[in-house]
């Protein structure tokens, strides 16, 4: 799983405010702007809705910390698997040009051979 600029940011406000305390409300406003990141960490187990009263608090069941390295090993995991597949692109793309100079220059290189014989 990788996580947007934004949601990487905020990730790392919301992993400051849940260092301060386990339990942590938010304001509608503060809500909207966290809510896709607590949908995430709630999926994720890290964190629980409390569900009181319509309120926005969320308690902290895990180590945020093992999240953000999750995090940033799902991302670096990604990365190498982009380096790999455009470098395979690249090997393939050469291969096609060595093919399509072969096929361009195939009768030249049969009567080369044949006027070996």
């Amino acid at each position: 799983m990788t996580l947007s600029s934004y949601d990487s940011d905020n990730l790392k406000l919301l992993a400051e405010r849940f260092k301060e305390s386990k339990i942590q409300m938010f304001d509608n406003e503060e809500y909207a702007k966290f809510s896709s990141l607590l949908d995430i960490l709630e999926n994720e187990g890290y964190i629980r809705n409390m569900n009181i009263d319509g309120t926005n608090a969320y308690r902290l069941q895990c180590n945020l910390d093992d999240f953000i390295a999750k995090i940033k090993s799902d991302e670096k995991d990604e990365r190498k698997e982009k380096r790999s597949e455009f470098l395979k692109d690249i090997i393939l793309l050469i291969i096609g040009g060595f093919i399509a100079l072969f096929f361009e220059h195939f009768f030249d290189i049969i009567d080369f051979v044949k006027g070996l014989f």
